[in-house]
């Protein structure tokens, strides 16, 4: 089920997965990013979906926009679907080996008990991981 979709970016609701797909193909407008994001957490929210993928691995989101993920759209995600959400972040693979140089296997995961955030350079590592994460309990299975 489609949610958003433009030239670039397409978030969709895959019924089997039960998550929502954001996948970015290139450049993205900051105003555009934060409109998909708005509606794909409003329908999350109506929907009671914890499950996120999303595949920025064709392009790189910019400092201003990574910063507004951070500050306002997970804050947003917690305070809307509350504790046990999974997101699994594709980045490219240039990105992802400097990630890795720079924090290690541990620094590319995030979790508290909102938020289990996980770092790939491949979306079906990320989906394969998803897959595994549906209680709070699994937060250190990696």
């Amino acid at each position: 089920m489609i949610i958003y979709q433009s030239d670039i970016i397409k978030v969709q609701f895959v019924e089997a997965k039960k998550q929502i797909e954001l996948t970015c193909s290139g450049n993205i407008s900051s105003r555009d990013l934060k409109s998909c994001y708005r509606k794909a957490l409003q329908f999350a929210k109506e929907n009671h979906v914890k499950h996120w993928l999303f595949d920025f691995s064709r392009n790189q989101l910019s400092e201003n926009d990574q910063t507004w993920l951070d500050t306002s759209f997970f804050p947003s995600l917690m305070i809307a679907l509350g504790p046990e959400n999974y997101i699994g972040m594709v980045v490219p693979k240039l990105t992802y080996r400097k990630m890795y140089q720079e924090a290690g296997q541990i620094g590319m995961q995030t979790y508290n008990s909102f938020i289990k955030l996980k770092t790939f350079c491949s979306s079906p590592k990320a989906t394969r991981w998803l897959g595994t994460q549906n209680e709070l309990g699994n937060y250190y299975s990696l």
